[in-house]
């Protein structure tokens, strides 16, 4: 677990609250790349999809943050998807409660596995009615946009960031830095810069982003 802030009072401070790609993506030091004035970023990260324990410690914070982003990863699918829904739920009536703005972040895209073998696997569950790797990520994805859409909340479409296209929702092969999961520089690159249009739409009041 860990926890790093730059923050400033009379900024609105974002935490992110994620794992290795949100710890890699350096988001506490965002406002020296791109020109967001008016913010402070921050991250708490943990290695599972249980965020409760970092919710609850930044809902006991003395100093509040105004807006808190919730992000999972990939590595973490598939797994219980009522049991997932359950969780975001539950922390966004949290933070809510609290007085903090959630906003939520859809889990990147894995890359497309490679050699005959692998994608005749893939190939093989899909007609045996089973859901691969991809397919896992992407419907969490798909009710985590529609959660947003019914709630009113912010939410920062990181796969359509990432992914080749619309209809092929692998990572881009140059966002790969070859084990499938974890991002290059030019992705985070990328994010920075969505990122940043992202929040300045969310100044103008708009409550579904992607």
């Amino acid at each position: 677990m860990a926890a790093d802030k730059v923050s400033n009072a009379k900024e609105k401070e974002i935490v992110l609250v994620g794992a290795s790609i949100g710890k890699a993506w350096q988001i506490e030091q965002l406002g020296k790349r791109e020109s967001l004035p008016g913010y402070s970023f921050g991250y708490v990260g943990v290695n599972a999809f249980d965020k409760s324990p970092l919710v609850e410690q930044i809902i006991a914070r003395k100093q509040k943050p105004d807006f808190v982003m919730l992000k999972e990863c990939s590595t973490y699918f598939p797994g219980n998807t009522e049991q997932y829904h359950r969780g975001v739920e539950n922390w966004v009536a949290q933070l809510k409660r609290a007085g903090i703005r959630p906003v939520l972040v859809t889990t990147a895209p894995v890359a497309e596995p490679a050699g005959v073998i692998a994608k005749g696997k893939i190939a093989l569950k899909h007609l045996f009615g089973m859901h691969a790797w991809m397919d896992e990520i992407s419907a969490y994805n798909a009710w985590l946009r529609e959660y947003a859409a019914r709630e009113q909340l912010p939410l920062f479409d990181l796969e359509a960031v990432l992914r080749i296209s619309d209809t092929n929702k692998y990572l881009k092969k140059e966002y790969d830095i070859g084990d499938m999961v974890h991002l290059t520089p030019a992705a985070y690159k990328a994010m920075d810069h969505e990122f940043a249009a992202f929040l300045r739409r969310l100044d103008a009041s708009v409550v579904y982003l992607h």
